[in-house]
């Protein structure tokens, strides 16, 4: 399995507190990683944190089965998950960093055939 920090992550001070960063890139990368997991090779996930335009972007893409357009909306409700009962908190928690925060978060195709989350955080957020 390759985990892949892509070149060009830079982030000289995050504007969200130290615990809501982890959040989001932890749940995102945990998930991805579980996503390849027992997938064919290649098995890729890669990973963006960076401020762009304003903003703080997390980028998440991984090449497993990726999620089906109409499950989107259920992804971030706390206690869904395409896994075993019990499950369905990482992108809840995620959901409600994002809200917090007035970001958006969003789930497309990766180029892996996969999925690629993209979080997007005001650069200016209250500091709780």
């Amino acid at each position: 399995m390759d985990l892949i920090i892509e070149p060009d992550c830079r982030l000289d001070d995050s504007p969200l507190p130290t615990g809501d960063l982890l959040t989001v890139v932890g749940n995102l990368v945990d998930n991805a990683l579980e996503a390849v997991a027992g997938t064919p090779a290649p098995r890729r996930v890669r990973v963006f944190v960076g401020a762009a335009d304003d903003e703080l972007v997390v980028r998440v893409a991984d090449s497993g089965p990726g999620l089906a357009p109409e499950r989107v909306a259920d992804a971030f409700r706390r206690g869904w998950s395409t896994k075993s009962t019990g499950r369905g908190l990482g992108l809840a928690l995620v959901g409600q960093v994002v809200r917090r925060h007035g970001g958006s978060a969003a789930v497309d195709r990766s180029d892996d055939g996969g999925s690629l989350f993209t979080v997007r955080l005001p650069s200016r957020v209250e500091r709780s």
